[in-house]
């Protein structure tokens, strides 16, 4: 039902589009694999050729939401330029296990620091993803690795488009 109230994200491409409403609707790595079909559906991309074993796994009746880690454990992390998604996941995942620099190096070889739609992805993501103040769970959960790419992801934001993308509103909600 809440798919029909999204609004959609023209410059996003497919497979980021379907990992940012999955996130946005289902607000959990972890959902029932109809619902992930259903989804697939909607924005137009091939469930077992685009997403399957790509940006999530499928054990049983659900799917599982892949973070960056996750996926170049499995050496399932595309090729730069294929998705805005892959270029995300790079980029968190250098943060992750390298340095920031190094993160800005590869979004400069991928020409994306001036990129619009990269910047609109971005900006989407971390307002999908779990913050990591708000994420719990063991320190492998789905959930934190998300959270994980979320920190990753906003140091990216604060040092390469800090100007052109403001904080997500969820990381300012003071809880006290």
């Amino acid at each position: 039902g809440r798919l029909v109230e999204v609004q959609r994200k023209a410059v996003l491409d497919p497979v980021t589009e379907f990992f940012a409403l999955a996130w946005d609707c289902y607000g959990s790595a972890q959902f029932p694999a109809d619902e992930a079909l259903k989804l697939a559906r909607v924005v137009g991309v091939n469930f077992d050729t685009s997403l399957r074993n790509h940006v999530l796994t499928l054990k049983g009746n659900d799917v599982t939401l892949l973070d960056s880690s996750a996926r170049a454990q499995a050496g399932i992390l595309g090729k730069t330029g294929t998705t805005l998604l892959d270029d995300l996941h790079h980029a968190a995942h250098l943060v992750r296990t390298q340095t920031l620099e190094a993160a800005k190096a590869y979004l400069e070889r991928a020409n994306r620091i001036a990129d619009q739609d990269f910047h609109q992805a971005l900006d989407t993501i971390l307002h999908v993803l779990p913050a990591p103040r708000l994420a719990s769970g063991p320190k492998n959960s789905a959930i934190t690795q998300a959270a994980a790419d979320a920190e990753a992801l906003d140091k990216i934001r604060r040092f390469c488009f800090a100007k052109d993308i403001p904080e997500p509103k969820q990381w300012t909600i003071d809880f006290e």
